[in-house]
This record gives structure tokens, sequence and C-alpha cells, in this order.
């Protein structure tokens, strides 16, 4: 795989970041009823858009911190 030049791993890992706070505030407002969805299916499409945000702010801080060593 082709490394990614300094600058362009730091932008993906600031976009990364950025898509994790807004799948958080998604699932935030999805849990607390917020956002109009069925009763049944609130809690787990909540805990799952967290566990995607978990998993982008993971990555995130990894390509940011990847540009800063290089």
């Amino acid at each position: 795989m082709a490394s990614l030049p300094v600058r362009s791993r730091r932008i993906v890992g600031l976009a990364l970041c950025g898509s994790a706070l807004l799948l958080a505030g998604i699932a935030t407002a999805l849990y607390t009823g917020l956002l109009p969805f069925p009763d049944e299916l609130r809690a787990t499409l909540a805990g799952v858009l967290g566990a995607v945000a978990a998993v982008d702010l993971l990555l995130g801080f990894w390509f940011f911190r990847s540009s800063l060593s290089s």
C-alpha cells in the first residue's frame, strides 16, 4: 500500500475525528428522543452509531498521530 503524504494523513485524521463527533451527536439525539424514530429500534441504532463513532475517532487519532511522527 502506498504511503500518504504527511499533510494528507493529517487531513484524513481531522476529517475522521469530525465525522466521529457528528455521528456521536446523532447517536445522542436518537437515544434521547430528539430525532423521531421507533422506540423499539432507538437504542440499537444509537448503539451502532456510537460504536461507529468510536472506531472513526480511533482511526482519526491514528492518522493524526502518524502524521506527527513522520
